[in-house]
């Protein structure tokens, strides 16, 4: 029994001493973490979203927390669609203000790229509401918002067997936008509403 117990405290003490010798001439280097970037979640997969589904999987929204692609209030005429922006990064220090916008350009380069069909529909800016500036509070990863569109021009008859998009982008004097992932073509697919019965 003495000699099994020599030998196991041998090899503690061998261990050990390799151990001590590995970290001793070990270099420790300093690292410089990426910054800060913004992104929107909607256009991580190839800058395009398209709202084609009624009932979707938890999780499935570009929205934290959001359980739907868009809301439908036929009272009010107006669907809303869900969005958020993020920002990557090791921590979520400082206060980020974020300007939102409305245009065509990313549905313009997403028709480019072959990612939408040339006949789409576009959705007038003077047709939608969305809040101009966000901000991203000390502390957090992210901010909520939301663009609501008039539901008369999406459900306009003569046109409806056609898609309608809009572009979402955002910028920041705070923080480094991501380009891949600044802005993003909403898709809003007509067949929604058939499944609705609207």
């Amino acid at each position: 029994m003495k000699i099994r117990t020599n030998i196991f405290i041998q090899g503690l003490a061998m261990l050990a001493a390799a151990v001590l010798s590995a970290s001793c001439g070990t270099e420790v280097v300093r690292m410089d973490y990426p910054e800060q970037r913004l992104y929107i979640p909607a256009a991580v997969e190839g800058q395009v979203y398209v709202i084609d589904q009624v009932e979707i999987s938890t999780g499935n929204t570009p929205t934290e927390g959001s359980m739907y692609q868009f809301l439908l209030n036929p009272e009010t005429g107006i669907l809303t669609v869900p969005l958020s922006v993020y920002r990557a990064g090791i921590g979520n220090d400082g206060a980020v203000d974020v300007e939102v916008w409305i245009d065509d350009e990313p549905v313009y380069d997403a028709i480019l790229a072959g990612s939408l069909p040339e006949d789409i529909r576009t959705l007038p800016a003077d047709l939608c509401e969305w809040p101009g500036r966000l901000r991203i509070e000390d502390g957090s990863s992210s901010v909520r918002f939301s663009v609501q569109c008039l539901l008369e021009y999406l459900l306009d008859s003569p046109q409806r067997d056609r898609q309608v998009a809009f572009g979402v982008s955002i910028s920041s004097d705070d923080r480094e936008v991501n380009p891949d992932c600044g802005s993003v073509a909403i898709v809003i697919d007509p067949s929604i509403f058939d499944e609705l019965g609207l």
